[in-house]
């Protein structure tokens, strides 16, 4: 695993890290709140008898997601499952979570050797999380975004690509002045 070294800048770090897998493609996803209906009694009280006779999901139930984080980690679970008729086989990705000053959550997520139809799994977001979702141009500015939204918005980098895994902030790398962006 590679971790940055002391001192290192997160604009070092992530050039290695998008140059270690095949990032082909960067789809942001959008939780608003206030669109999203909270889960009703009736539907929790089947998800804990269905938690408790089948509590590994064989029966392919998921439990409805409450928040943000568990949309955005329910839609990440069924983009890993495959490769096959049920999910792209997704092994190797980044994101980060932005917390919007209006309540809204933007999951910025950089996916390697994608092989799904992006308009299905962008609509597979917007049904688990009543949200938006819109594709993003990877280009040579990829980059420099992620280190803004590290370094100056205060997101959590989430790594888990090749030799690349774990949580990273600001704290980690080296300050920014104004000469690093």
């Amino acid at each position: 695993m590679r971790e940055p070294m002391e001192g290192e800048s997160v604009s070092v770090f992530l050039k290695e890290v998008l140059s270690s897998c095949n990032f082909n493609w960067y789809v942001k996803l959008g939780f608003v709140p206030t669109r999203h209906k909270p889960v009703s009694e009736s539907t929790r009280l089947w998800e804990s008898v269905w938690a408790v006779t089948d509590p590994h999901g064989h029966a392919g139930w998921t439990k409805t997601p409450g928040d943000a984080r568990e949309c955005f980690e329910q839609w990440l679970d069924e983009i890993q499952i495959g490769p096959g008729p049920h999910g792209p086989g997704v092994r190797n990705y980044l994101w980060l979570e932005e917390c919007r000053s209006d309540g809204q959550v933007v999951f910025h997520v950089l996916i390697a050797d994608w092989g799904g139809f992006e308009d299905a799994w962008e609509e597979r977001w917007k049904e688990i999380s009543s949200g938006w979702a819109k594709t993003r141009e990877l280009d040579e500015r990829t980059g420099g975004l992620l280190g803004l939204l590290v370094m100056k918005v205060g997101c959590v980098l989430e790594l888990n690509c090749g030799q690349f895994y774990g949580r990273y902030s600001a704290q980690d790398f080296r300050p920014w002045t104004a000469k690093n962006y």
